[in-house]
């Protein structure tokens, strides 16, 4: 579970489409407790490059996406600029992508589920 912690003095940069159960962490998590959210457009999410550049223009930001957006971002060489906690959700978090995300120095929370 996530504490207050993570959010304060922080913001979580949100990808999920409105209408999907986990945006509701998105909007509402760092607001519950003095942080901010950060809301990016549909087509920032399916571009990589406008992706990685949303993030890095952030200081200190909280990003929650899939794994597969994890992926494309690191192969895209994304270096983390922006960013300091991976969230993964929606679908099983590989190691290859975990260990990668912990290799940028970032806190990753895994909270798909059971491994």
């Amino acid at each position: 579970m996530l504490n207050a912690c993570c959010f304060q003095r922080l913001c979580l940069l949100g990808v999920a489409p409105a209408t999907f159960d986990i945006s509701i962490v998105e909007f509402f998590a760092p607001l519950m407790v003095g942080g901010t959210t950060i809301l990016v457009s549909k087509q920032t999410t399916r571009d990589t490059i406008a992706l990685i550049s949303a993030i890095a223009s952030q200081k200190n930001c909280v990003v929650q996406a899939t794994p597969a957006t994890w992926s494309s971002t690191l192969d895209s060489n994304w270096n983390a600029q922006g960013c300091s906690t991976a969230i993964s959700t929606g679908e099983y978090l590989p190691p290859s992508v975990r260990s990668r995300l912990v290799e940028l120095g970032l806190r990753v929370l895994d909270l798909y589920g059971p491994d």
